[in-house]
């Protein structure tokens, strides 16, 4: 029979675990004693993770799986995604130590997919690590490069001495088994340097094991030799098995290169114990394969082919999954060429973003300007028509106390006040245009809000109440608010109101919070309607509610003016109080607005509002005695509670559909009463 002349080359690469240590096996019983008392929360999920990669150094595969498990299912439960990434990582582990390379690298990509989200540089690092090492197995020796490399990049990013040493151990063994065993030794080399600086022993015994390897293959077998005892002696120091079994089976190869059989056999055959211990496939088949080379140099052919037989069944067990291997590296393209279309149309729509965020700000700076110069103007003509209204007025009065008046002067002076009388109409009308270009438009608003609606009823043609909202950097900012007086008076708070609330958010770049935005509001409006030394001293200003939406974190933070506003979660209703004072001058001592911070929920309905609905009149059928001298019914409010209720009843039901129910309760309500007030509702869908 032909003698088998085969080159065995063992090498040690390093699984890392996303803590970066390896532990001594001797805690297997301290930490099993600690999780029994443990509670149901992270640091259980962290207890488990620990024990479990005792278990996989210590080559208890079966129960390291049953307690990763458990770790996942108890980091599912707590949302504890840091946790669960771990589990995943050391199930990969365990995976890749039994030659199960598929399941591996499907543990992997899910701890990957979660690493990515945290964003930590250094555990995305382990997990490359770990796929590179199943590359290598695989003989994809240039896609194990490749994430080695990138996973070196991170770690001297961070930078961390301990994870680069183990990548340039890991491409040490790259560039060995591509044959460059120069570049190899150069890695191992600056490898072994870190390590020993940073005192980790395992680490250090693996390098002298790959260095021995080279040093054999180079032909210097005593160097080979003292490199590998060194190995074993430090890995059977820490007591690490996987380690000790590399060291056996290199220096039982080593042993039959230098005639040594007795020591060769003796070695191969701990390296081999110590490995099904373990349950280590790849070094099982590697002491068989040296095994039958030793036994067929003996002559001990039988053996021999026995050993072989092992090394082939362990060999195909490692290898015969070529399709599963083929649909895990499709799964492995597909998830990087989506990445990269992510990562492209995320840069596309930042661009995008900005360009609009520019145009719109440009807009808004025109737009505020323009609209102040409009508003002085309209306020000018608005005066003068009043004043002439007035005038006409107290002529038509003095007229028709005088006696013999004829009749074409009264007709002609009624002609007079009907024009005047369309010259403020049509002065209103070009208000309300005005007004509605300044309001936040519904399709800007529906763009950042996607389920919402806004029922907004002025009771004249123009409002004392508007609705604003503008977005800056990761903000979205949305304000409720009712000025002083509907009508005229009140459009023409509102108009400056959304100027400067314009103005704070896109000139004062330090002024995020809102109870600054609302001290900043409060103060201009101060100076602008009630200036020092005015003759007239008011109290006008509004009540409002401003929301700052940070969706990213799930926050919203607020600050409310004389106006609360109300949440409903899951059928459970609360209000949230304002501070007692408006935005503007007010009888009483001026105060510092108050901002608080609410952690949202998926399905969280937000409501806020006017009190126009609530003081609305209306509801029964009124008795004749209960009418006022006019003849108008004056009826009882709707109140707050009632509209609590409505808002609790139907808040599950479709934001456009809430809408028709409110317009339609209030409009059955009213009945043929007047409307007393402006109205507005505003329903959000977090």
């Amino acid at each position: 029979m032909k003698k088998l002349l085969l080159i065995i080359i063992l090498n040690v690469s390093f699984f890392i675990p996303n803590s970066f240590c390896f532990a001594g096996s001797n805690k297997i019983d301290s930490l099993q004693i600690i999780l029994k008392s443990a509670k149901e929360d992270i640091s259980k999920v962290n207890l488990l993770n620990n024990l479990s990669w005792e278990m996989i150094e210590n080559g208890n595969n079966l129960q390291a799986d049953s307690i990763a498990r458990m770790a996942i299912n108890t980091a599912e439960k707590l949302n504890y995604i840091a946790g669960l990434a771990d589990s995943y990582n050391y199930l990969g582990i365990m995976y890749a130590q039994q030659g199960n390379y598929p399941e591996a690298l499907k543990n992997y990509f899910a701890a990957l997919k979660i690493k990515e989200k945290i964003g930590k540089k250094d555990q995305i690092a382990s997990v490359y690590s770990n796929i590179g090492i199943i590359y290598d197995y695989q003989a994809e020796y240039d896609k194990a490069l490749g994430t080695y490399l990138a996973a070196l990049t991170l770690m001297k990013e961070i930078p961390y001495k301990r994870g680069i040493a183990y990548c340039y151990n890991n491409i040490g063994i790259v560039y060995q088994n591509q044959g460059k065993l120069k570049e190899a030794l150069e890695n191992y080399f600056l490898s072994l340097k870190m390590n020993a600086e940073i005192g980790d022993k395992q680490a250090v015994a693996a390098n002298y094991n790959n260095i021995g390897v080279i040093n054999k293959k180079q032909g210097d077998y005593s160097e080979a030799w003292k490199n590998l005892k060194v190995s074993l002696k430090i890995s059977e120091e820490i007591k690490d098995k996987k380690g000790v079994a590399c060291s056996y089976i290199n220096l039982g190869g080593l042993a039959v290169k230098l005639n040594k059989l007795g020591v060769a056999k003796e070695y191969l055959n701990k390296g081999l114990g110590l490995s099904k211990e373990i349950g280590n496939k790849e070094k099982i088949k590697d002491a068989y394969n040296t095994l039958s080379v030793m036994d067929s140099i003996t002559g001990n052919y039988n053996a021999a082919y026995e050993d072989f037989k092992n090394y082939t069944a362990y060999r195909d067990s490692l290898f015969s999954e070529k399709n599963t291997k083929k649909a895990v590296q499709a799964e492995m393209n597909f998830y990087f060429e989506k990445k990269q279309a992510a990562e492209k149309l995320e840069q596309e729509k930042k661009e995008a973003l900005l360009l609009e965020e520019m145009n719109r700000q440009k807009i808004i700076r025109s737009a505020v300007t323009f609209g102040f110069v409009i508003l002085l103007l309209l306020a000018l003509i608005m005066f003068r028509g009043y004043k002439q209204k007035q005038k006409v007025n107290k002529e038509l009065a003095s007229k028709n106390d005088l006696i013999g008046i004829q009749k074409i002067e009264v007709e002609q002076q009624k002609f007079l006040l009907e024009e005047k009388n369309k010259e403020i109409s049509d002065s209103i009308s070009y208000a309300k245009r005005i007004q509605s270009s300044f309001l936040t438009s519904e399709k800007y608003i529906s763009h950042r809000l996607c389920d919402n609606f806004i029922l907004f009823n002025p009771r004249d043609v123009v409002s004392g109440d508007f609705y604003w909202m503008q977005e800056k950097n990761k903000y979205l900012y949305m304000c409720t608010a009712d000025c002083t007086g509907h009508g005229i008076p009140g459009a023409f708070m509102s108009l400056i109101g959304m100027g400067i609330l314009n103005e704070i958010i896109f000139s004062k770049s330090g002024m995020d919070h809102t109870d600054e935005i609302f001290n900043e509001l409060r103060r201009i409006i101060i100076l602008a309607v009630n200036p020092e030394g005015a003759s007239e001293e008011g109290n006008d200003g509004m009540d409002a509610v401003l929301l700052r939406f940070d969706f990213q974190k799930m926050e919203l933070e607020y600050s409310a003016a004389n106006n609360s506003f109300y949440i409903i979660r899951a059928g459970n209703f609360t209000e949230y109080k304002p501070d007692k004072m408006p935005v503007g001058n007010y009888i009483g001592v001026e105060k510092p607005f108050t901002s608080h911070t609410i952690a949202l929920q998926k399905g969280d309905c937000i409501y806020t509002f006017s009190d126009g609905f609530a003081d609305q009149f209306g509801g029964l059928q009124i008795p004749d005695e209960k009418l006022n001298n006019s003849g108008q019914g004056l009826g009882k409010k709707f109140k707050y509670k009632q509209l609590q209720e409505l808002l609790t009843a139907n808040y599950n039901k479709p934001m456009e559909l809430q809408k028709e129910i409110l317009n339609k309760t209030f409009e059955t309500w009213k009945g043929s009463l007047d409307q007393v007030d402006d109205v507005l509702v505003i329903g959000i869908r977090v």
